[in-house]
C-alpha cells in the first residue's frame, strides 16, 4: 500500500454550521474511561468573518489518518467549549479551540432536586435525556440497580451527580466516536470494551526511530502498587435497630483496611455486593502499565493485545484506561508551510483486561453544611399526615419541582423530647408549619426533623413582645380548628400564674396520693354536675365557717351512724314539715328544759315537772298524731 508523503496533511477539522473552512495545525489532549476528554485544537482560517462567539457549542469533527492512508481513520467528535484568537498571519488567522464531548454540558448545570423510588439507571437516563443524549447516542449496558427510595441532587452539577451515582454502583462510561455520531457507553463490566480499530494487536518495538511503523509500542513502563486490601462497611436501619449491618470483602493486602460508615445499605446482601465493588475500585490500579505509541487508534475504552515483549508475562490483553494524544502538522498551511512531517504520539495508561475496571474509589456524597428550613406537607384535606413511626413529609424551600403534597419528600423522623419504648413525648408538626431539618452524617438523602419555628404566616400564640413573659403549650383542635388545649405560665412579676385549659375533657389519674395546698382562696365552678366517689374516709377541717346554698334538695345517706356535735346553737327551719323517725326509739334531751309547741299548745319539760298549756287540754282524745315519714335520700351519681 502506498504511504502518504511524510509532510502530507493527516488531520482535518470540520465545524458544523460554520461555512468557513479551517485547517488543523495541532492537537493535544487526553481521554479516560469514566472521565470527560478535553482536546486543545490549533487551527487556522483565511476567513476574516469568524467571531469567537459563533464557534461556541458547535459540533466538531476531527479526522486523523495514518501514514499509509489505507487504514480506517480515527474520528474525534465534540463541541467547542472555548475559542481563542491567537494570531493573524499573512493569509491565515490562527485560533485555538477547546473541544469536549456533549456530556460536558452537564458540568455547567447545577441543581437541587429530589428523585424518589427510582433506580440509578432511571435517574441517569432522565438527566442525559434532558441534555439531548438518548436514543442512538446512548448505549446503556448497565445492570438494573435497586430502586432508591430517596435520592437528592444537592447543589451538584448534573455531571457530578450522575457520575457520583455511577461511582456508587461501580459503573463507568466512555465514548465511541464515528464519522456520523458520538455514542456515550455506560457499563458495569469489561465486556463492553471493544478492540481498537485496525489491528487488534500491538507489538513491542523498542526502536522508536520509525514513526511510520505506527502499530507498535516503543516505550513501556510496568508498575505495581500496594493498595487497600480489606473493605469494611457498616450502617444502621432504624426500623431494625438490633440488626447488625456490617459487611466486608478481602483482597490482596487485608492488613490495609478501610472502614467506612455509613455504607449506604440496609440489607446485608446489598452490603456484601457494595463491599466487593469498593474493593474492586481500590484494586483496579494494583498493576498499571504506561506505553508510548505512534498508533492513532488507541482510545480510552479500547483493548489490544501486546505481543513480542521480552518479558512474556507482559504479552497479554490490556484495557486502555487513559490515552494522551499529541499531534501536529504545521505544513498544513500553504504559505510558509514547514517541511517538518506530521507527528502523532499517544501515551497510554493500561490495566490488564482481566482486572475489572471500576471508577476511582471514593465516597464523595455532598455534605450538607447545616440545617435547612422546610414546610410540612401532606395530601389535600389533611391537617396532620404521619405514619406508624410518627414521621412527616416536607418540602424544602430549594425544591422547585415539589408539589407540596404527600410526595414531596421521603418520610422524616421527628425529634421528640423523650423517645422510650412505648413511652416518652410526641407532638407532630402539622401541614403548613415551618420546621428545621438536619441530615444524618451530613447526607442529603438522610433528613431528620430537629426543630420547628414560627414565621410571618404562622405567628406565636400571643403577640410579642407584649406577652414576652408568657410561656405556653397551646394546641389547636383538628380538623377545622376553633378549639384548643393550653398549659400557660405567666412570669410577669406580681401576676405569676399557671393556667390550664381543656377544650373538652380533663382526666386526672393519680395511682397513689394527690396533695394540693392553696395558701389563699380556692374557687371551684361546675357548670353542670359534680360527682365524687371516695373509697374510704372523707376528712374535712374548716377553720371558720361552712356555707352551703342548695337550690333544691339535700340528700344524705349513711350506712351506719350520723353524729353531729354543735358547740353553739342548732337551728333547723322547715318551710313545711319535719319528720324524725327512729326504727327503735327516739330520745330528745334538753339539759334544762324541752319544749314542744304546736299551734297554741305548748308542752314544757323542766326541772319542776311537765307543764301542758293550751286553750283546751285533752288527754286520750282527738285521735292519733300520724306516723313520721321515712327518709328516702337520692343516691349520688357515680363519677365518670
Amino acid at each position: 500500500m502506498t504511504s502518504r508523503p511524510a509532510n502530507a496533511s493527516r488531520f482535518s477539522i470540520a465545524i458544523h454550521g460554520i461555512d468557513e473552512s479551517f485547517r488543523l495545525t495541532g492537537l493535544k489532549g487526553a481521554s479516560a474511561v469514566g472521565d470527560l476528554y478535553e482536546y486543545d485544537i490549533s487551527c487556522a482560517s483565511k476567513s476574516q468573518k469568524i467571531t469567537l462567539e459563533a464557534l461556541l457549542n458547535h459540533a466538531v469533527l476531527v479526522t486523523i489518518h495514518d501514514l499509509t492512508g489505507g487504514a480506517q481513520p480515527r474520528f474525534l467528535r465534540g463541541i467547542v467549549a472555548e475559542a481563542s484568537y491567537l494570531n493573524h498571519g499573512k493569509e491565515y488567522s490562527e485560533y485555538q479551540l477547546k473541544v469536549v464531548p456533549t456530556l460536558w454540558i452537564c458540568t455547567q448545570k447545577h441543581n437541587f432536586r429530589i428523585f424518589q423510588d427510582k433506580t440509578p439507571n432511571d435517574i441517569i437516563l432522565q438527566i442525559l435525556k434532558e441534555h439531548g443524549i438518548s436514543g442512538d447516542l446512548l448505549e446503556d449496558c448497565t445492570r438494573k440497580a435497586p430502586k432508591r427510595p430517596y435520592c437528592t441532587q444537592y447543589g451538584e452539577s448534573d455531571y457530578g451527580f450522575i457520575t457520583r451515582l455511577m461511582e456508587e454502583e461501580g459503573w463507568h462510561f466512555h465514548f465511541r466516536n464515528t464519522e456520523q455520531k458520538q455514542v456515550l457507553v455506560l457499563a458495569d463490566n469489561n465486556k463492553v470494551f471493544q478492540a481498537k480499530t485496525g489491528t487488534e494487536t500491538l507489538r513491542y518495538e523498542q526502536d522508536s526511530s520509525r514513526p511510520q511503523d505506527e502499530e507498535c509500542i516503543h516505550q513501556l513502563l510496568s508498575q505495581h502498587q500496594m493498595t487497600t486490601g480489606l473493605i469494611r462497611i457498616g450502617d444502621y436501619h432504624f426500623e431494625k435497630p438490633s440488626l447488625t449491618l456490617r459487611e466486608s470483602s478481602q483482597g490482596q493486602w487485608p492488613e490495609l483496611e478501610h472502614y467506612h460508615y455509613p455504607g449506604h445499605f440496609i440489607e446485608p446482601g446489598r452490603g456484601k455486593a457494595l463491599s466487593q465493588r469498593y474493593l474492586e475500585q481500590a484494586e483496579h490500579s494494583i498493576q498499571m502499565i504506561e506505553m508510548d505509541t505512534h498508533s492513532i487508534h488507541c482510545e480510552a475504552g479500547q483493548t489490544f493485545t501486546l505481543e513480542k515483549h521480552p518479558n512474556g508475562k507482559l504479552n497479554q490483553r490490556y484495557l486502555i484506561v487513559r490515552s494522551e494524544l499529541e499531534a501536529e502538522q504545521p505544513q498544513s498551511l500553504d504559505s510558509g508551510a514547514s517541511n517538518k512531517p506530521a507527528r502523532c504520539v499517544s501515551k497510554l495508561v493500561c490495566i490488564p483486561y482481566k482486572t475489572p475496571f471500576r471508577p476511582i474509589w471514593g465516597f464523595r456524597r455532598p455534605q450538607v453544611p447545616g440545617p435547612h428550613n422546610a414546610i410540612v406537607t401532606g395530601p389535600g384535606g389533611e391537617e396532620i399526615y404521619t405514619d406508624q413511626h410518627g414521621r412527616i413529609k416536607v418540602q424544602f424551600y430549594w425544591d422547585r419541582e415539589g408539589q407540596a403534597n404527600e410526595q414531596t419528600s421521603c418520610w422524616l423522623r421527628v425529634n421528640q423530647p423523650i423517645a422510650g419504648i412505648q413511652w416518652g413525648g410526641i407532638a407532630l408538626p402539622r401541614i403548613g408549619q415551618e420546621v428545621i431539618v438536619d441530615f444524618e452524617h451530613g447526607d442529603p438523602d438522610r433528613p431528620v426533623m430537629t426543630g420547628r419555628v414560627y414565621n410571618g404566616q404562622n405567628l406565636p400564640p400571643y403577640a410579642l413582645p407584649g406577652h414576652k413573659t408568657k410561656s405556653t403549650l397551646k394546641s389547636l383542635s383538628s380538623p377545622g380548628g376553633g378549639g384548643y388545649h393550653e398549659v400557660r405560665l405567666e412570669d410577669k412579676k406580681g401576676q405569676e400564674q399557671i393556667f390550664l385549659r381543656a377544650e373538652k375533657d380533663l382526666d386526672l389519674r393519680v395511682l397513689n396520693d394527690l396533695k394540693s395546698q392553696t395558701e389563699n382562696d380556692q374557687h371551684l365552678t361546675v357548670g353542670n354536675q359534680l360527682s365524687e366517689e371516695i373509697g374510704k374516709d372523707l376528712h374535712t377541717e374548716i377553720g371558720a365557717n361552712l356555707n352551703d346554698d342548695i337550690g333544691q334538695s339535700l340528700s344524705l345517706s349513711t350506712g351506719k351512724d350520723l353524729q353531729l356535735k354543735i358547740s353553739g346553737a342548732h337551728v333547723i327551719q322547715s318551710g313545711n314539715s319535719i319528720h324524725i323517725k327512729a326504727g327503735s326509739k327516739a330520745i330528745l334531751q334538753g339539759g334544762m328544759s324541752l319544749s314542744v309547741k304546736g299551734g297554741a299548745g305548748v308542752i314544757t319539760l323542766g326541772p319542776s315537772g311537765v307543764a301542758i298549756m293550751g286553750p283546751l287540754v285533752r288527754i286520750n282524745e282527738g285521735g292519733g298524731g300520724g306516723s313520721a315519714q321515712a327518709a328516702n335520700p337520692t343516691q349520688p351519681g357515680s363519677p365518670a
